[in-house]
Formats: C-alpha cells, sequence, structure tokens
C-alpha cells in the first residue's frame, strides 16, 4: 500500500498531488517524440491543471451555485466561469480566467483523448503545458 499525504489545511489525504501530476505530465512532454507521446502529455497536463484548480476552488469564501449539464470536469469549469458574488473582484477575475484556461485544456484533452483521426502538433501540446504553467501560477496565492 502506497503511503497518502495530507494537504494542510485541507483534510484531504491523496497518494499524489496536483504538483507531483504536472511534473510528471511535464516529464512525458519533454520525451515526447510522436503523436501518442503528444496525447498522453496533453491528457497528463489537463489533469494536473483540473486537480489544481479543484483545490484552488476549495480556498474560495464560497464556491459559485453555477451548475451546467456534463460531468465533473464541466460543473467546474462552469463554477469557475461563474464565481459566486462573496468573491472580491480580484478572485473572481481570477476564477473567470482558470475557467477559461481549464475549458481550453478540457478541449485538447478531449481531442488528444477520443479524436484519434485528427493530428495534434507540438504546438498543441506547448499551449496545453503553457495553460496548465498559468492555472499554477494564478493558483498559487488566491488572495492576490
Amino acid at each position: 500500500m502506497r503511503p497518502t499525504r495530507t494537504i494542510a489545511n485541507e483534510g484531504i489525504t491523496m497518494p499524489v498531488t496536483d504538483k507531483q501530476l504536472k511534473r510528471s505530465a511535464e516529464g512525458l512532454a519533454g520525451e515526447a517524440r510522436d503523436e501518442a507521446g503528444r496525447r498522453s502529455a496533453i491528457s497528463r497536463v489537463y489533469y494536473a491543471a483540473y486537480h489544481r484548480c479543484l483545490r484552488w476552488e476549495r480556498s474560495l469564501p464560497a464556491m459559485s451555485p453555477a451548475r451546467t449539464r456534463g460531468g465533473v470536469h464541466r460543473q467546474l469549469i462552469a463554477r469557475l466561469q461563474t464565481p459566486d458574488v462573496e468573491c472580491n473582484s480580484v478572485l473572481a477575475e481570477r476564477s473567470r480566467r482558470l475557467g477559461q484556461l481549464l475549458e481550453d485544456q478540457f478541449r485538447r484533452r478531449v481531442d488528444a483523448d477520443y479524436h484519434l483521426q485528427a493530428s495534434l502538433s507540438a504546438s498543441e501540446l506547448d499551449a496545453q503545458l503553457s495553460a496548465a504553467r498559468e492555472v499554477f501560477e494564478k493558483c498559487a496565492d488566491p488572495n492576490t
């Protein structure tokens, strides 16, 4: 059995963190020499950003009541794009930007995982990595 790690102040125990997922995804991206490698890296990078946004959302004063059709990924994107009124203007703007970044990454991840007939270029992988870096930067301090 793997050891678990407790995230401070959140009471959540998990065997891996979003930062570890990001480092692993960046490693995959650095080794991606073909279409399959790019697809794997795009997918993994998305999941690192998704889990980081999910953790960031828990630090907000209130979670958005926004709901949309779709799964947990679409639900998170909708909540981020329409922050709760208890969020100050800085947090609200940051939340909307995170929602847009995550939505863009989600679309690339869906293409990578399900649209095998479409070619994914190195520039799309670069865009995914860049968006994930911005997500992690914006999530670093939710109060500024």
